[in-house]
Parts: C-alpha cells; structure tokens; sequence
C-alpha cells in the first residue's frame, strides 16, 4: 500500500501568503497527497498568564495564517490534485475551517482537549490525530479515542528536531491495537527514520515539515526541503512486495525436470 504524505507548512510561510502558495506549490512537486497549515490565535492559544510570563510567546503572532488565506489556499491545493487541511487549535478555527478543508489534524498537545476532538469529528471530515504527548495508557484506555471510521492516529516525538534514537517508532504498532489506520509525524528530516516507519513499521500516513530553501528564520531544524522530501517519497511509495514477488517467481525449479527457471518463462 502506498502512504499518504502530507506536507505540514506550520509556520514555515512567516505570514507572507506568496510564500505560504510557493510552499503549496513545492508540496505538489514533490508529490505529496496533502498539505495542511495550522490555524491558530496567540492570544487564545496561551493561558494569559503564560503570556504575561513569557511575553516572547507574542511573537508568534507573526506565524497567524489569516482565515482568508484559506479558500486560496484550498482552491491551489485542489488546482494541483492535492488535498487540504487544517491544525485547528480552538472551537472557533473548526468552524472556520470546515468550509474549505478535507480534512483535520489534531496536534499531540491537543490531542487530550476532547471538547476540540469532538469538534472536529462531528464535521464529517477525514481526520488524522497525533498522540506523541499524550500518557502512555492512552494506548490502553482507548474509550475517549474518536469512533470515527475515518480516524487515522499518529505517533511522533514531539520535540524539535527529534533524534532518531529517541522515535520509538514500534509505537506505530501499538497504535495498531487501537484498530485504526496509523501513520507517522516526522520531526527528524531523517530519510531512514521515515523509510523505517513506513517500510518496517507500515506506517500508511507520513506527515513532513516542509520548507524552501530560502529557510531563514523558519522551522528548519526540524523541516525537509522539497529535494530530500521528493526522494524519501519516491522511495517510501516503490513497490517492494508483490510485484518484486511475481518477477523471482519465475525463477523456481520445474517441478518436471528440477531446472530453473519454469518451463513456461524459458
């Protein structure tokens, strides 16, 4: 089965529209099946007195994709074969949203808010959930997991950028358990950390950070830059099971005369 890859923008088109359609655009080329921005207010995402605390916190006001971007956005991402969602982070961005998107992705550090959860499942959406920050007995105590049959979880190191040492990848399998399609957040830009997590672990959703080259001031510790994201894709989406299979098959004993290979390939 080829993986779903989406190209998460996040703040990566530092409140410049031109920029965040350039990074639509590189997400195309590099054939992503999705791209999703998140959809966010400083000033309703921090508890005021985390803001009056750490005021440098208000400089992420800058990385606010305004709610008109979105029906540009969406019509570009549908324009070049391509999904579009949204990391909503409050009630408000869901119903915003909804109008223009394909599909919803929860953030592990919203990912117990089960009120937002909810929100979102009731839209109808497809919708994918990240559970890295979430208490390990979340992959025992799944009641408060969406019943959604279009739920895919998603395992992740959330950390910024993560080491592979510390990607516990067989996480992916115990996800498994919880009976939904599961996929992998990268934070690594680590080719093998990607290709392990969909060729061993059979990840069948891949989410990347995304950037350009002209990477100054954005999340570049932890984003892939449209060549090495095309390559790891190419790779992740060969085909490596059946086909390779039915090619050596060829190649058996005749059960006739015990010579390789089958009589009828000679």
């Amino acid at each position: 089965m080829t993986p779903y890859f989406i190209a998460e923008i996040g703040s990566n088109h530092n409140g410049d529209l031109k920029r965040a359609m350039a990074l639509v655009e590189a997400a195309s080329d590099c054939s992503f099946w999705g791209v999703k921005f998140q959809l966010f207010r400083v000033k309703t995402l921090f508890a005021p007195q985390a803001l009056k605390k750490h005021s440098e916190l208000l400089e992420r006001r800058r990385y606010e994709a305004p709610p008109s971007w979105l029906p540009i956005l969406t019509k570009q991402a549908h324009t070049l074969g391509m999904k579009f969602g949204v990391t909503p982070c409050s009630l408000r961005a869901v119903s915003i949203a909804k109008p223009h998107v394909d599909f919803f992705k929860i953030g592990s550090y919203e990912a117990e808010w089960r009120q937002l959860v909810r929100a979102c499942e009731k839209t109808g959406k497809k919708l994918f959930m990240s559970l890295g920050l979430c208490d390990n007995d979340v992959y025992k105590l799944d009641h408060w997991i969406p019943t959604s049959p279009d739920l895919t979880l998603m395992h992740c190191a959330s950390f910024y950028p993560a080491t592979p040492a510390y990607c516990n990848l067989g996480n992916i399998q115990k996800l498994r358990s919880l009976g939904h399609p599961v996929g992998w957040s990268d934070h690594t830009c680590n080719s093998e950390v990607v290709k392990r997590a969909v060729l061993h672990w059979g990840a069948e959703v891949v989410e990347m950070h995304l950037d350009l080259v002209d990477c100054e001031g954005s999340e570049t510790t932890h984003s892939w830059l449209p060549g090495a994201a095309k390559s790891v894709i190419e790779i992740c989406s060969m085909d490596y099971g059946d086909h390779i299979n039915r090619k050596e098959m060829r190649w058996r004993r005749d059960p006739s005369d015990g010579l390789r290979p089958l009589k009828r390939y000679r």
